[in-house]
């Protein structure tokens, strides 16, 4: 199927209807998701430190953006330092682990999304430093003024903003988007299964069934093509999802564990906690804080 849209042309009285025919733009168009998690409007002072939600217990899934209004900070990534100014905008991708310490007074703005191209990871979980655009305060002062109106129009002008200081920063990260496109399109129907079957109950025979391939060698083409096995890819995307649900939802843990068919509330505290050190009543409670901070 063919997109199209269509471009009114005055002289003519009538409509030019122009399609998307390239197939990589068609594939992009249909599955491409930016999912808006969370957002907080602070006033900082100085001296506060903040860190990126990465650390030995809590590895985070999401993205921050972060619109700096007034004040400064530095930011300090792997030794090096950077001055941050009002105006700027800096993007920590969910595997990115930095801090920033404020200089003074400060007012910011904070984003929590996600960027999904099918059903794979976060485009942004390759990303490996953190990323900066400075000079930006028109954008910033606007984002500001939507936040603060609270209409119904501004959200839709705040989303749109977001991604396209997303689309700006993917740009900057040099993720191979090609070699994305390729494996969602080459699994496409097995991502989906997992997506739509996920829990502690999920066979590989059900997930091979969706390729046609005998099991062992549908699980070694699939640990060669994404660089990761079929039991970690569901492992990993099983996590997700119960960390987004602890932080974002309103189910209680023994919902969440239901859910995902756990055959107890006992042994989904202990699988939880043997991988995040911590249980999940704990972690939600920290991490709550941590978004809100």
């Amino acid at each position: 199927m063919i997109k199209s849209h269509g471009k009114y042309i005055p002289e003519q009285n009538q409509f030019e209807f122009i399609s998307l025919r390239n197939e990589e733009l068609q594939f992009i168009y249909n599955h491409l998701s930016f999912e808006l998690k969370d957002h907080n409007y602070s006033r900082i002072n100085p001296g506060f430190v903040s860190k990126s939600l990465v650390d030995q217990d809590f590895q985070h899934t999401i993205n921050s953006l972060h619109f700096l209004i007034q004040g400064s900070a530095v930011l300090t990534f792997e030794g090096h330092k950077i001055q941050l100014n009002a105006g700027d905008i800096f993007m920590i991708g969910n595997h990115v682990k930095c801090s920033w310490e404020y200089s003074q007074e400060s007012v910011e703005i904070t984003l929590l999304f996600n960027l999904y191209l099918g059903n794979l990871d976060d485009l942004f979980t390759k990303l490996s430093k953190p990323l900066v655009l400075k000079n930006c305060l028109e954008d910033v002062l606007k984002m500001q003024a939507l936040f603060e109106n609270e209409g119904y129009l501004s959200v839709f002008e705040m989303k749109n903003i977001c991604m396209d200081y997303t689309e700006k920063f993917l740009k900057m990260s040099h993720i191979d988007l090609n070699n994305h496109i390729g494996l969602v399109k080459k699994y496409e129907k097995v991502f989906q299964y997992i997506t739509e079957h996920l829990s502690m109950n999920l066979r590989l025979k059900e997930i091979a069934e969706q390729t046609n391939y005998s099991i062992g060698f549908f699980t070694k083409r699939f640990a060669q093509d994404n660089k990761i096995t079929v039991k970690q890819y569901i492992h990993d995307k099983l996590m997700s999802q119960i960390e987004q649900l602890l932080i974002y939802s309103d189910l209680s843990v023994t919902e969440i564990s239901n859910q995902f068919e756990f055959c107890e509330l006992s042994y989904f505290t202990r699988w939880f906690k043997r991988y995040k050190g911590c249980t999940p009543t704990e972690y939600k409670k920290q991490l709550r804080q941590l978004v809100q901070e």
